[in-house]
């Protein structure tokens, strides 16, 4: 990060038949590029996520579409403003979430459950290990409904099997993907 680099960038021109293009050079800096694990159902007119999916009814939507490393700590963000926006319900989509990061989905299972298993897990070579989880920094409770598919995987499973079998949430959707 913060190194230059010099792209060429060759554009075909009119005359593609002859193979000819123009070209022209640009410089950019390097930099770590951040994507952002939580969206909404839709882009407002400024371009920020829309979370109140039926403002009438109150009921937010968020697609978490990765376990990063700060998917809790973003979440937590999303979930105070809708909270205070008085939000009644939560539908959370994690179709085509291929998972991330273990310590990342407990943190948001935890989010939504007072106590309880949320994750075990063990090997034939490796100890098993399990992860519970507290009542502190737990959401209120709310109806909830989470949305997978074929493709959603790894700490989304986990998410939405934590979620289902503590009664949480009601778990949606199909096993294709």
């Amino acid at each position: 990060p913060g190194s230059p680099v010099r792209l060429t960038i060759l554009t075909p021109t009119a005359l593609s038949v002859a193979r000819r293009s123009s070209s022209r050079e640009v410089e950019l800096t390097r930099n770590e590029t951040h994507l952002d694990p939580i969206r909404g159902w839709s882009r407002g007119p400024g371009g920020a996520w829309r979370l109140m999916l039926d403002p009438d009814r109150k009921i937010a939507y968020l697609r978490l579409t990765k376990f990063s490393a700060n998917a809790a700590s973003r979440l937590d963000q999303d979930m105070e403003t809708l909270l205070r926006a008085d939000m009644q319900a939560l539908i959370l989509d994690l179709r085509e979430n291929m998972g991330g990061l273990l310590d990342s989905a407990r943190e948001v299972a935890d989010r939504f459950l007072e106590s309880g298993l949320i994750v075990r897990v063990g090997g034939r070579r490796t100890d098993e290990k399990q992860w519970f989880a507290m009542r502190d920094g737990t959401y209120p409770m709310f109806p909830m409904v989470v949305i997978i598919n074929g493709a959603s995987a790894s700490a989304a499973e986990i998410v939405a099997g934590a979620l289902r079998d503590h009664k949480r949430a009601a778990v949606v959707g199909d096993n294709i993907a």
